[in-house]
């Protein structure tokens, strides 16, 4: 299998020698291409455009990269053709808008990944959605943590719950007055959070 994958390699290479930038395609044992992307002549890192497939063609992936670095936008898709993440990369860190969507092509989440320290992580407004688009919650993100106000949405729009977390260095916790509504966004409950453990203070009648 690998002298298969290294003759592929040589002949495509070979068809593009007039350029500063090579081809390459990587078959599987059934012949079928699974990858194809550009290195840099001179130094044989993957530098340009890359793709990736499952074995009936289907486009799964296709990014950029700098000296076999991820470089610039990634986009994944699920076999149907639809996207599954549009996300964005700067020397090999995700950073700046990202969205993942169902497999139905709806979106799913979508939320900003900013520099903190020598890594990345979600920062600032979070917003997941219900399949069928509503709103899911929006909560805020501090390093990567829930971390700040929160809304809940049921499926119908109307709100569900609205609160404010804090982190504990592990999870987020409720803290402060958190409020609770049903489907038809009726507020039912009141209580009063501290660090996740919550006292209910008012109740709807009934």
């Amino acid at each position: 299998m690998k002298n298969l994958l290294f003759i592929t390699i040589t002949l495509v290479t070979i068809a593009c020698n007039t350029s500063t930038t090579e081809v390459i395609k990587v078959h599987n044992v059934k012949g079928i291409l699974i990858e194809e992307y550009q290195i840099d002549k001179n130094t044989g890192k993957k530098t340009g455009w890359y793709k990736r497939y499952d074995a009936k063609g289907n486009l799964l992936e296709h990014a950029n990269y700098l000296n076999d670095t991820l470089n610039g936008s990634r986009n994944l898709y699920f076999a149907n053709g639809t996207p599954r993440t549009e996300e964005t990369y700067e020397n090999g860190l995700i950073l700046g808008q990202f969205k993942e969507y169902y497999k139905s092509g709806q979106l799913l989440q979508e939320g900003t990944y900013k520099k903190i320290d020598n890594r990345t992580a979600f920062d600032g407004l979070l917003i997941t959605y219900h399949e069928n688009g509503a709103v899911k919650e929006k909560v805020t993100m501090k390093g990567g943590e829930e971390d700040g106000p929160f809304e809940e949405y049921h499926e119908n729009g109307n709100i569900a719950a609205k609160g404010f977390y804090i982190s504990d260095g592990f999870e987020a916790k409720e803290h402060g007055e958190l409020e609770l509504y049903d489907e038809h966004g009726e507020l039912v409950r009141k209580m009063n959070c501290k660090v996740g453990a919550c006292i209910t203070t008012w109740v709807k009648e009934e």
